[in-house]
C-alpha cells in the first residue's frame, strides 16, 4: 500500500558474511542505505523516484541523515547479544547455526521458538513479528475528529478502551472495537491544555495534569458515580526555615505540571513541573511526600523504571538536556541529589518511556534523536559534577523554529552514556513522545515514535535501523502514538484533532479500503489525468452522520437554570397537565387539520386574538380577529395571568406554530414596539432545544424545552438576545443523539399601545431611540475629543510622577492579589500589555518563559526603573499606545483612569486598551473609588468627584527628582493621609508652588484624581461599544472590572 512505506536497512557493519546478502526477510520492501562510511547519503535513482512519487516533493519527506561517530560506534561495539538475551523468551542459538549472521540467528531462533513453544509470552510471537506485527492488509482510517488539539492518548491494561485528551475540556474514552465514544470525563482548571493523561493500574480512573499545580483523578464511570479527586502539589513546605532549598521552594506558588507516572500499585505518582522540580505524591493521603528542584529547567518527562512492579526508582528528563535517576526510598528535600545522571542528549528531553524490565528506558529529545539507556550505566551525582559543563549547541525555540542543526553534522555529547541512538523523525513544535512496542505481541523488539511531519517512525531496538514509516497525512503533527497491548493496532491522537487507527483487516470487511487502493496515486480524467492522493476513505453516510453530530451543540438536562445563562429567561416545567396537552392537540388538529394555515413556507401556523403579520413582524391592534380565544386555551391564559408571568397582564395574542422534524425558525428578536415586556412560549407534544445568541456573536446558549414546559422571556432575553429553533432532525442531549418528533409551540403575547420604553436603545425599533442614544453619548464627550493632555494632567499627573518617581517606586513592592491572580490565570504563550506599568510590579508577575509582557508609562523615570529591572517598557501615553491593533491576549490598566481629567480622555483610554486587544482577549481595569473602605482616613465629599490628593515626598527624595537614580528606602509616611484639597485651591497655587511645597522634613506634592463611583467603569466599557464586562468588584478602595473584547 503506497500510503504505508516499508523499509529494510542494509549495510550493518557487523554483518560481513556473504550469505547475509542473499538472505531476505519475510516481506519485500524498499531497500535503502542511509549513509556510506563518510556519512554521505546514498539513494538509488529508482528509490529516489519512488520517494518523490509517494511524497510528491513534500519538505517533510523522510530525510537522509548523518550519524555521528559515536552513534556509529554504538552500532559496531555495543553488546547487542546481551540486549537481545534480555528480551523475554530469548533462547540460545540452535546447534549448528553458530556461523550465521546475527539476523539469521535471530530468524532461526524465532523459528525454533515457534515450533517448540514454551510458556513464555514472547515465545508465542509469530515469525513475521521479527520485523513488524502485521505486514499485510494494514490500513489507516480516521475514526473520529474534534475541533481541538489532542495532546495525548493511551490504552487501558486490557486494550478495550482508549483515552484522548488535549485542549478540549474533557477526556474522551473510546471502545476499541467500533471506536465509538463511550464516555466524556470532565477536565477542571484546564489552563490551555491537558499535558498528560493515563489510566490508573486498575483501569477504574483516569489521572490527568494541566498547566496548574493540581493533578486530578476522575472515575471512568463518572456519569454514574460522579467521583473526582484532586491532588494539590503546591503546599507549605516542611523543613527548616534557613534551608536554602526550602527558601527556593517557597518562592514558587503556582506552577504547571508537564508529565505524570503512576506506580504499579496505584498508591503513588510522580510529576514533573514547570518550576524544574519533581514531586512524589501519596495518593491515599493526598499529600506530597517529597518536592525537590532537581533540574535547571522544565521537567517534561518522568517514568518509573524499576521493572513491572515499579514503585521506587524513576527517572526525570528536562529541558536542561539531562536525565536523572531517583530512588524514592532515599529522596530528600533537604538533600535533593539524584542517584544517577545520564548525559548524552544535546538538547531538551521531550519524553521518557520505560521497558519495565528494570534495565532499559528510552528518551526523545529536541536534538532530533531517540536514545536507549541502561540504568546501570550512569554517572553518580558527584562524578557528574566533576565533568566539564556541556552547553547546548543551538539557541532556538522548538515551538516555532526549524531545528538549526538539520543539515549539519550531528553534535556529539562528550560524555554520552546511552546504549543506542535512533534518528529519522522530527521533534519540533511540540513534545513528541516515544515508546517500546508491546511485550505480548512483539517482545518489545521495536521502538516507535511520533514525528512533527505527521508520521509514525518504527525502529529496530537492537540494531537502531529504521524499519517502518506509517505515512499518516500530508500535513500535521503526530505528538503521541500508542500500540495496542495485544492486537495489531496502532492509534494516534493527532495534534490537529483527528484520531487515526492502523489495524489488520480483511479486504472484504472494509470496501472503502479497496476504493482507496483503486484511487490513490491513480490518474484521474476529470483533472487532466493528474494523480489523486487519497488520505482515507470512509462510507459517505457514516461520514456525514458523524459530521452532523459533531456540529450540534450538546445540551445537558442538568444544566444551570436558564436564567443564570441568559439574563431575564425563566422556565416553568410541567406548566400544564397531560390532559390539557392532549385537549390542545385535538383542538388544533380538528377537522383533519383544516385549521392550519400555510401563511409561511417553512411551517404551518394558527393565530388567535390578533393575526401576526410576517411581513411587518407585528399585529394590527385595530383589526382583532372575529373568533375569540378558544375555550381550550382560556384556562392557560388565566393561569399565566394569575401566576404573574406577564406582570399580571392577560395575553391577548396567541400564535401556534407546528414544527415537524427538520423544520425550525431563524434567529430573531420579537419586535420591541409591537408587544409588551414579556413573551411566553408553551411547548407541547415533544421536547426541543431552543438556541439563544448574544449580539456579541460569542456567547451562545442552548436551552432544553421539554413537553408541557413554559419558557418566559423578559429583560435581556426579550430585548437583546436572539432566539431560534435550528432546522434539523435531531438534538444532542447528554451526549446522545435524540431524534425530534412533531412539536407544537404556543406563543403568548400582549399587544403594546404606545412606543417602546425598553432600556436597550441599541436594539429598539422605535424611531429615533438609537439616534437619541448616540446624541446622548456625543453630548457627554463633546468638547473632550482632543487627546492632548489638559493643564491639570500636565502639571498634576505628568510632572507629579516625574518628581516622585523614585519615592513612588520605593513604596510599591507587592502586586495587588486579585491583579496578580488575573495575570497568573492567563494561558501560556500570551501577549500581555501593561498600560500604565509604573515600576513594573505587575510585569514581574508574568513568567517570561511562558508569556511575553510589554509595559508603557507616561513617566520616563518610572520606565527607566523598569528597564533597570530587565523589563520591556516604553514611554507612551494611555490615549495613544504604540502597539498594533488586535495584538494582545490581555491588557492591564491599573490606577490609570483616575488620573484623566475628562470623560473623553477616560473613554479614549478604554477604547485604546480594547484596540490593542484581540477579539476574545481579556482586560482588567482598576480605578480609585469615591466610596472609601471602612477604616480609611480619606473621605471624599459627596457631589464632587475631582480632587487634589497630596503626596508626602520623603526628604531623602525631595531633591533627587532631577536625578536618574531610584534611591532605595521607603518612607514611613508612605503617601500622606492629608485631607484632599479641592480643585480650585490647587489652581490658585502659582509658580514653583504648583509642583511642590517644602515643609520642614517633607515636601507635599499635589496630584489630580477623578474618584470613580460604583457603576462608572461599567458605563465606560459600555460606551466603548465592543466589550462585555465579565466581572466587576470593589477591592481595597478601588473599583475594578474584568472585560472581554467581543468585536
Amino acid at each position: 500500500m503506497a500510503a504505508l512505506l516499508r523499509w529494510v536497512t542494509t549495510g550493518d557493519d557487523d554483518d560481513d558474511d556473504d550469505g547475509d546478502a542473499d538472505w531476505l526477510p519475510e516481506y519485500e520492501g524498499e531497500s535503502i542505505v542511509f549513509e556510506d562510511s563518510d556519512g554521505t547519503p546514498i539513494l538509488s535513482d529508482d528509490e529516489r523516484a519512488h520517494l518523490d512519487k509517494v511524497f510528491d516533493g513534500e519538505p517533510y519527506a523522510p530525510l537522509s541523515f548523518r550519524r555521528s561517530d559515536h552513534e556509529k560506534k554504538q552500532r559496531e561495539m555495543v553488546p547487542l547479544e546481551r540486549i537481545a538475551h534480555q528480551l523475554r523468551g530469548y533462547n540460545k542459538d540452535p546447534v549448528g547455526v553458530s556461523s550465521l549472521t546475527r539476523k539469521q540467528r535471530l530468524f532461526h531462533t524465532l523459528c525454533h521458538r515457534e515450533q517448540v513453544g514454551t510458556s513464555s509470552k514472547a515465545q508465542l510471537i509469530k515469525l513475521q513479528e521479527t520485523f513488524m506485527p502485521f505486514q499485510e492488509n494494514k490500513h489507516c482510517r480516521v475514526v473520529d475528529a474534534v475541533r481541538d488539539r489532542l495532546y495525548c492518548g493511551g490504552f487501558n491494561s486490557t486494550g478495550s478502551r482508549f483515552l484522548t485528551a488535549g485542549q478540549r475540556g474533557e477526556v474522551l474514552l473510546y471502545d476499541t472495537v467500533n471506536w465509538d465514544r463511550e464516555a466524556y470525563l470532565p477536565v477542571r482548571d484546564i489552563s490551555w491544555t491537558v499535558t498528560d493523561a493515563k489510566f490508573t493500574p486498575d483501569d477504574a480512573n483516569v489521572m490527568y495534569s494541566t498547566i496548574n499545580s493540581n493533578v486530578r483523578m476522575v472515575s471512568t464511570n463518572f456519569e454514574e458515580d460522579g467521583k473526582e479527586h484532586v491532588f494539590p502539589l503546591a503546599r507549605a513546605t516542611r523543613g527548616q526555615r534557613d534551608d536554602s532549598h526550602i527558601r527556593r521552594m517557597n518562592r514558587f506558588g503556582r506552577f504547571g505540571v508537564w508529565c505524570i507516572d503512576i506506580n504499579a500499585a496505584g498508591t503513588e505518582f510522580v510529576a514533573g513541573t514547570s518550576q524544574s522540580s519533581v514531586i512524589l505524591m501519596d495518593m491515599q493521603t493526598q499529600v506530597p511526600v517529597c518536592h525537590v528542584i532537581g533540574h535547571h529547567d522544565d521537567v517534561n518527562a518522568i517514568a518509573f523504571v524499576d521493572g513491572p512492579l515499579h514503585s521506587n526508582v524513576f527517572v526525570s528528563g528536562s529541558d536542561d538536556s539531562l536525565i536523572k535517576l531517583w530512588d524514592r526510598r532515599v529522596l530528600s528535600e533537604s538533600n535533593p541529589k539524584p542517584q544517577g545522571v545520564f548525559p548524552g542528549h544535546a538538547d531538551g528531553i521531550s519524553h521518557i518511556s520505560s521497558r519495565d524490565d528494570g534495565y532499559y528506558f528510552i528518551s526523545n529529545s529536541k536534538d532530533q534523536t531517540t536514545k536507549l539507556w541502561d540504568i546501570r550505566k550512569c554517572f553518580s551525582s558527584d562524578d557528574y559534577d566533576d565533568l566539564m559543563p556541556f552547553r547546548k549547541p543551538y539557541s532556538w525555540d522548538y515551538r516555532y523554529q526549524a531545528y538549526p542543526g538539520r543539515n549539519k553534522r550531528p553534535v556529539e555529547h562528550p560524555d554520552d552514556t546511552s546504549v543506542m541512538t535512533y534518528r529519522g523523525h522530527m521533534v519540533i513544535e511540540t513534545l513528541i513522545r516515544c515508546y517500546f512496542s508491546p511485550l505480548h505481541s512483539t517482545a518489545q523488539k521495536y521502538i516507535y515514535t511520533g514525528s512533527a511531519d505527521g508520521r509514525v517512525y518504527v525502529y529496530d531496538s537492537i540494531t537502531g535501523d529504521l524499519v517502518e514509516i506509517f505515512a499518516m497525512k500530508h500535513n500535521g503533527i503526530t505528538r503521541d502514538v500508542r500500540w495496542h497491548p495485544f492486537e495489531p493496532t496502532i492509534v494516534s491522537p493527532d495534534f490537529y484533532g483527528k484520531l487515526c487507527v492502523w489495524q489488520r483487516q480483511d479486504e472484504d470487511e472494509q470496501p472503502t479500503n479497496k476504493l482507496h487502493e483503486l484511487l490513490h496515486e491513480k490518474p484521474c480524467e476529470l483533472i487532466g489525468k493528474r494523480a489523486l492522493y487519497v488520505e482515507f476513505a470512509l462510507p459517505r453516510k457514516e461520514q456525514e452522520a458523524r459530521d452532523r453530530l459533531l456540529r450540534v451543540h450538546n445540551v445537558s438536562r442538568t444544566a444551570d437554570p436558564p436564567g443564570l445563562r441568559v439574563p431575564g429567561l425563566r422556565f416553568e416545567a410541567e406548566f400544564i397537565t397531560k390532559e390539557q396537552e392532549a385537549a390542545c392537540v385535538a383542538f388544533f388538529d380538528r377537522e383533519d387539520g383544516a385549521s392550519w394555515a400555510n401563511t409561511i413556507r417553512a411551517r404551518q401556523v394558527q393565530h388567535f386574538g390578533y393575526e401576526f403579520n410576517y411581513d411587518t413582524r407585528r399585529c394590527d391592534p385595530n383589526e382583532p380577529m372575529k373568533d375569540p380565544i378558544p375555550d381550550v386555551l382560556q384556562p392557560i391564559v388565566e393561569q399565566i395571568k394569575n401566576c404573574g408571568v406577564m406582570d399580571g397582564d392577560m395575553p391577548d395574542q396567541i400564535t401556534i406554530n407546528e414544527y415537524l422534524p427538520g423544520q425550525g425558525i431563524a434567529y430573531h428578536l420579537d419586535t420591541h414596539s409591537a408587544f409588551t415586556t414579556t413573551i411566553a412560549s408553551l411547548s407541547i407534544c415533544s421536547e426541543v432545544v431552543m438556541d439563544f445568541r448574544h449580539p456579541d456573536g460569542v456567547r451562545h446558549e442552548g436551552v432544553l424545552l421539554p413537553a408541557r414546559s413554559l419558557v418566559v422571556m423578559s429583560g435581556e432575553s426579550r430585548y437583546k438576545w436572539e432566539h431560534s429553533i435550528c432546522p434539523r432532525t435531531f438534538d444532542v442531549i447528554d451526549r446522545k443523539q435524540v431524534n425530534r418528533q412533531r412539536r407544537l409551540s404556543i406563543t403568548f403575547r400582549k399587544i403594546r399601545s404606545g412606543p417602546c420604553e425598553c432600556p436597550f436603545l441599541a436594539y429598539c425599533d422605535t424611531p429615533g431611540r438609537q439616534k437619541q442614544e448616540d446624541t446622548s453619548t456625543n453630548d457627554q464627550v463633546a468638547g473632550n475629543a482632543s487627546l492632548a493632555p489638559t493643564v491639570l494632567e500636565q502639571q498634576y499627573v505628568h510632572e507629579f510622577y516625574e518628581t516622585v518617581a523614585a519615592h513612588f517606586s520605593s513604596t510599591r513592592h507587592s502586586p495587588w492579589p486579585r491583579v496578580a491572580q488575573f495575570v497568573a490565570s492567563l494561558p501560556g504563550g500570551s501577549m500581555i500589555a501593561d498600560l500604565g506599568c509604573g515600576n513594573g510590579k505587575y510585569m514581574k508577575c508574568v513568567d517570561e518563559t511562558q508569556s511575553f509582557v510589554v509595559g508603557g508609562d507616561r513617566s520616563s523615570r518610572l520606565v527607566g526603573i523598569c528597564r533597570e529591572r530587565g523589563l520591556e517598557a516604553m514611554v507612551c501615553d494611555a490615549l495613544a499606545v504604540p502597539l498594533r491593533s488586535n495584538l494582545c491576549d490581555a491588557a492591564l490598566s491599573i490606577a490609570v483612569l483616575h488620573h484623566l481629567s475628562t470623560l473623553g480622555h477616560r473613554l479614549a483610554a478604554v477604547k485604546e486598551l480594547l484596540r490593542v486587544l484581540r477579539v476574545g482577549g481579556h482586560g482588567i481595569i482598576y480605578a480609585w473609588a469615591h466610596e472609601q473602605m471602612k477604616g480609611s482616613r480619606r473621605r471624599f465629599e459627596e457631589g464632587r468627584q475631582d480632587f487634589m490628593v497630596p503626596w508626602n515626598l520623603d526628604k531623602r527624595f525631595a531633591f533627587s527628582a532631577e536625578d536618574d537614580s531610584s534611591a532605595a528606602g521607603a518612607s514611613d509616611d508612605d503617601q500622606g493621609e492629608d485631607q484632599p484639597k479641592d480643585q480650585q485651591a490647587a489652581e490658585d497655587l502659582s509658580g514653583d508652588d504648583k509642583a511642590a511645597t517644602k515643609v520642614q522634613e517633607r515636601v507635599v506634592v499635589q496630584r489630580y484624581c477623578h474618584m470613580f463611583k460604583q457603576g462608572e467603569l461599567e458605563e465606560l466599557v459600555a460606551l466603548a461599544g465592543n466589550a462585555e464586562v465579565e466581572e466587576s468588584y470593589y477591592d481595597e478602595s478601588n473599583w475594578a472590572v474584568v472585560l472581554r473584547r467581543v468585536s
